[in-house]
């Protein structure tokens, strides 16, 4: 629900700042400004994390515990 609200404001705010209609479509609205959707951004910053997690040593505490989340 509260991911729903601030995709919500997101559009909101685009389209007040450009001053385009309520029922204007949202594809173009992200490709014009060059902003990325919130769910996007989050899926990114999870895929970057996740990388992280995985280019870490094995004898690292954020590894090891990497390795018993994913052996639950």
């Amino acid at each position: 629900d509260l991911l729903k609200m601030l995709e919500k404001i997101q559009r909101v705010y685009w389209r007040r700042e450009l001053g385009v209609n309520q029922r204007s479509m949202l594809a173009p609205l992200f490709t014009e400004t060059g902003i990325k959707p919130i769910r996007e951004c989050r899926l990114v910053l999870t895929l970057r994390y996740l990388r992280y997690l995985l280019e870490r040593p094995d004898h690292t505490y954020v590894r090891n515990a990497l390795w018993v989340e994913w052996m639950l």
